[in-house]
């Protein structure tokens, strides 16, 4: 594996210099990761950050009662921790493999190292938080202000190709996670936009947006 070019793959390390690069790499393990295997859990101790280079993980928390919600799911080129390996020391998520994969473990000491004597990737990373501010802002409102079908129509149109087909990317509980909800309720949101023939359930994982017009509406957003 190319340690130097898979780094150079996230915005805040393309600036670095080849002497930083170089000496991140050297840090770094390849570590293999198997389906629903744990990275890290929440309340770990930050030592290891994995910039994932196959393979997709849901950044989870989960509640006293057990419950759990899906805060991101990162796939190739994100770095799972990219927020608790500066602010520490323990992490706020867990790291859950939804398909097993590859990732190039760094230790978080390292990665600090660069944002303390690289400038311009601090600024990067700096700028690349202020994106996930505003993403996590964005579904906080969603959450008190568009009820579950709402969100559910505006994940659909978000996926669906020119066609109006839509893979489910996991299972049916991954996304009832995303949308912090529990299955059954996916599963009443999904079956109301059936028997309202704005969706078709072809499979499980199978859908086809039937009029996405009122999917927008539904969702407030303008339809594509």
């Amino acid at each position: 594996m190319d340690r130097i070019g898979v780094l150079a793959e996230v915005p805040f390390l393309a600036v670095a210099s080849a002497p930083a690069l170089e000496r991140l790499a050297a840090a770094g393990e390849i570590r293999a990761f198997a389906r629903h295997e744990f990275l890290f859990h929440e309340g770990d101790p930050v030592e290891w950050t994995y910039l994932l280079v196959e393979g997709r993980v849901a950044a989870t928390m989960t509640s006293p009662e057990g419950a759990t919600v899906t805060a991101h799911i990162a796939g190739p080129g994100e770095l799972c921790g990219r927020v608790d390996f500066l602010a520490g020391p323990v992490f706020t998520v867990s790291a859950h493999v939804l398909t097993a994969g590859t990732a190039l473990a760094l230790p978080a000491t390292a990665l600090r190292r660069v944002l303390e004597t690289e400038p311009q990737c601090l600024l990067r990373f700096a700028t690349d938080l202020a994106v996930v501010v505003t993403t996590l802002t964005t579904a906080v409102a969603d959450l008190v202000f568009v009820d579950v079908t709402g969100r559910l129509a505006r994940v659909l149109l978000d996926w669906a190709d020119e066609a109006g087909s839509v893979a489910l990317p996991g299972t049916q509980s991954e996304l009832a996670a995303r949308l912090g909800v529990t299955r059954q309720t996916l599963n009443t949101a999904l079956a109301r936009l059936a028997h309202d023939r704005l969706i078709r359930v072809d499979s499980p994982r199978l859908l086809h947006l039937s009029y996405v017009a009122a999917l927008a509406k539904l969702a407030r957003v303008s339809p594509r």
